[in-house]
């Protein structure tokens, strides 16, 4: 980087004072403070860090004492999600230096060439052979949906069976208008105080889960997510006082 001046020297953890200086980036422009000695063989602000990394790399064999000591650099070193959060930007699609560089990214130049779990179709060793992936060699031979709690169980067996309410119609009152109305008066948002999600979807929800029931106070707007965790027979209870308690703060805050 271009040096432009020195600033003040600074003290670093041990104790010890180190110059400072002001550099600039030849990609960004920008000026940085770094210390005075880094800032002379630095080439970049760290905008280009990797990119210029990776070009330094390009074509060398590192050593195992090498590898050894990378590792060692980097144990219990923890990336901020700022840091993980740019990675992710700077080499996605087409800002990735292998995007579109077939010679590079596939065949027996890719990294993950030969990683099984990676190889698919003809390039998979596995592929066709009817003995080790078929049949009665096969791990799950025989086994189709036993592996779940819920196969087989349907009806009054299934543990959230609750006398067939779900099948039970929605009363000619709860219609359009009168859901319209719901949405318009939660403002179109989960009123799930906990909720942190966007809902793609949302549900008006019978707090007593009486269908017929369709008062104003008896029904409030959930997300997906959220309306879904109300179905289990089990936790009824739970959730009935619980958006109860919500319906009726709302209606003492109308009240003052």
């Amino acid at each position: 980087m271009e040096f432009i001046k020195e600033i003040e020297p600074r003290l670093n953890k041990n104790g010890h004072s180190k110059k400072w200086a002001i550099f600039k980036c030849p990609f960004c422009l920008q000026e940085v403070e770094r210390r005075l000695e880094n800032g002379k063989r630095q080439k970049s602000c760290g905008c280009k860090g990797i990119e210029l990394s990776v070009k330094a790399r390009t074509g060398k064999k590192l050593t195992e004492q090498h590898k050894e000591k990378i590792r060692l650099a980097n144990t219990g070193k923890k990336r901020t999600e700022e840091y993980k959060q740019g990675l992710s930007i700077k080499y996605t699609g087409k800002n990735n230096p292998n995007y579109g560089n077939g010679d590079k990214i596939r065949g027996e130049n890719n990294f993950w060439y030969g990683k099984g779990f990676l190889l698919s179709g003809e390039n998979n060793p596995n592929y066709g052979n009817g003995d080790k992936i078929k049949g009665e060699k096969n791990p799950m031979y025989g086994r189709k949906g036993v592996l779940s709690p819920m196969y087989g169980k349907i009806g009054s067996l299934c543990p959230n069976w609750n006398n067939g309410s779900s099948f039970e119609p929605y009363s000619p009152e709860f219609n359009k208008p009168l859901k319209q109305s719901i949405l318009e008066r939660d403002n179109y948002t989960c009123q799930n105080p906990n909720c942190e999600e966007l809902h793609d979807k949302l549900h008006i929800h019978h707090i007593d889960y009486n269908k017929k029931n369709n008062n104003s106070e008896n029904l409030i707007v959930l997300g997906d997510s959220c309306h879904s965790k109300t179905s289990g027979k089990n936790n009824r209870q739970y959730w009935t006082e619980f958006y109860q308690n919500i319906m009726m703060n709302k209606l003492m805050e109308c009240l003052l």
